[in-house]
């Protein structure tokens, strides 16, 4: 399969003008299509039949004629041998697919922005996209949307980074690539007996930053499907900062990890709980659970992390 086939299967990246997307993903599915229809062989055969006679006429034009002959024959044998199987023809009709969708996306999208009303029957017509959640994480969240957008809120040591962390392990294996910004722990001990007690060293869709400012989080964010950010304090990000990289990367989940007060609510404005789409709460090692895809629930943390038990004094 051509390195340009292969590249198609990547992530792909949200431009700010939506048009622009809509036209770069048509592009794509044209070449992919091409490659569908025409396959190698006959790729390499007009290839090596242009080269032969390109070759062969600054001789004679019979000779050109001949060399092209030649050269589409050695083209065509050429191509055979690197021919798309049917796996992998497979695995373009679905990238094609699901270029298609997120262009259906863009211009439902688009249409809102642009005339402000819509039927009923056109909003209940059309099909959003969402996860596919499965297993606890059903339970906890429900189906969530693409993007959402989820707060996790509690006192030191009561299971905030552990819990992220098992949230970044289940997105990264099940749903696409994930940027964890380690704004507190940085690239540190810590941090690093975490990805091996996690598991994730060898996890290629999960990988982790230091960045401090909302500068360097801008310039990267919309090429993951979702970040998470821990913590949103220590990195001292506001509600518009947040709803500035949102807008920034249309089509990534964000998932802000909070510090608490001591009367157990979040620090920082309220905003964030009225914007986002689903609240976590960790408390003791039980993170409780509200949000618009699911109704409440929870679900004990250090249960599925022996190597983090809960603290035998927790912070009251």
């Amino acid at each position: 399969m051509d390195e340009e086939i292969i590249d198609f299967t990547k992530n792909v990246e949200t431009q700010s003008d939506e048009s622009q997307q809509i036209n770069r993903l048509q592009s794509e599915i044209n070449t992919l299509e091409r490659e569908l229809k025409f396959g190698k062989t006959f790729k390499y055969l007009v290839i090596g039949g242009a080269a032969g006679y390109f070759f062969g006429k600054k001789m004679s034009p019979t000779i050109g004629l001949l060399s092209a002959i030649g050269g589409a024959y050695m083209g065509s044998k050429l191509g055979q041998k690197g021919e798309n199987s049917k796996d992998q023809t497979e695995l373009i009709r679905e990238q094609i697919n699901a270029r298609k969708e997120v262009i259906k996306n863009l211009k439902f999208q688009t249409g809102i922005e642009q005339n402000g009303i819509l039927g009923a029957k056109d909003i209940v017509d059309h099909e959003y996209e969402h996860y596919n959640f499965t297993g606890k994480w059903l339970d906890f969240i429900g189906n969530p949307s693409v993007p959402f957008h989820a707060i996790v809120f509690g006192k030191p040591k009561h299971g905030k980074s552990i819990f992220s962390m098992q949230f970044a392990k289940y997105l990264s294996e099940s749903h696409g690539t994930v940027l964890y910004i380690a704004t507190e722990e940085g690239f540190g001990a810590t941090l690093k007996q975490k990805i091996v007690d996690f598991g994730l060293s060898d996890n290629d869709n999960l990988q982790f930053a230091n960045y401090r400012d909302k500068e360097s989080i801008a310039q990267i964010c919309y090429k993951y499907d979702f970040i998470i950010i821990d913590s949103i304090n220590y990195s001292r990000l506001e509600v518009e900062d947040i709803e500035a990289l949102k807008d920034n990367a249309k089509r990534t989940s964000f998932i802000t990890v909070h510090q608490s007060t001591k009367e157990g609510d979040f620090r920082g404005s309220q905003e964030f709980a009225h914007n986002c789409d689903v609240v976590i709460q960790v408390d003791s090692g039980t993170a409780k659970g509200m949000g618009r895809f699911a109704g409440q629930a929870m679900y004990s943390i250090f249960e599925d992390s022996p190597a983090y038990p809960p603290p035998p004094n927790p912070e009251p």
